[in-house]
């Protein structure tokens, strides 16, 4: 069966709905929990405050979650998040939602996985489709939307942070192609026709939005398409999935989800 995904033209649409009701700004969740196995998508804000009102919301969800019988997973964003010994307010402050989810498996003992494609096998993709330089300033625009979002807390120095993202994406990652920070500042300038600065949040935004940018939107896609066939094996093998994702995902996912489970 072919089930449907929103467009991320369909998803932007949504979240200026969601605007003008003030609700663009709250989580997007798609409850299944009374299902059999259950299905929680939880379409979070990514903030690193622990006082934001999602994570109350993510707790009552997990409860009961936790509380149902047969196999459970969670799954996390973007990877796992090494959240041993920290408390529930460090793992949120260092790691964001991606790393709470991460922290609440750690706690309750339930398997804890990342259904997305290797960074390798995308970057590999976006390359053959928009080049180099497109695909590089994706990923450093959308780095340094986290960075303003909130990593700053807990990595004020902007500079060693650019430098980390050079260290992760390394030539091989590349096909070979090359960076450095001043190479990144280059390329943004090359791309957007503005000298790069911090405070240049709204082009970062315009990168690596996937309702905006071509990038992003193959992209997410792929990592789209790879959550929900992640979802449909779990399920099928009677596993109950508490996913916590950005709210772009549970929107563009909302329809198959709804599919699946009728």
């Amino acid at each position: 069966m072919k089930y449907t995904f929103r467009t991320h033209e369909e998803m932007s649409q949504i979240y200026e709905e969601l605007k003008k009701e003030g609700r663009d700004q709250k989580p997007y969740v798609l409850d299944y929990s009374q299902a059999d196995p259950a299905l929680v998508f939880f379409g979070t804000t990514h903030s690193n405050d622990s006082n934001n009102g999602q994570y109350p919301e993510i707790d009552e969800l997990w409860r009961a979650f936790v509380s149902r019988p047969g196999k459970k997973v969670a799954f996390s964003e973007g990877g796992l998040r090494d959240v041993k010994g920290m408390t529930r307010e460090e793992a949120i402050l260092r790691f964001a939602d991606p790393g709470y989810i991460c922290w609440l498996a750690q706690e309750a003992g339930i398997e804890i996985a990342s259904p997305e494609p290797s960074r390798r096998t995308e970057v590999k993709d976006l390359i053959k489709t928009f080049g180099p330089e497109k695909t590089i300033l994706y990923y450093f625009a959308r780095q340094m939307l986290q960075w303003a979002r909130g990593d700053f807390m807990t990595q004020p120095n902007v500079e060693e942070y650019i430098d980390n993202l050079v260290e992760r994406y390394t030539p091989d990652r590349l096909e070979g192609f090359k960076i450095t920070r001043e190479g990144l500042y280059d390329i943004f300038e090359q791309e957007t026709g503005k000298k790069f600065a911090f405070t240049e949040i709204h082009t970062m935004y315009k990168i690596s939005d996937p309702g905006q940018d071509p990038v992003p939107s193959r992209s997410s896609t792929l990592r789209n398409e790879s959550i929900f066939n992640a979802i449909v094996a779990r399920r099928e093998a009677g596993t109950s999935v508490f996913a916590v994702f950005g709210s772009g995902h549970a929107i563009v996912l909302e329809p198959a989800i709804a599919e699946l489970l009728k």
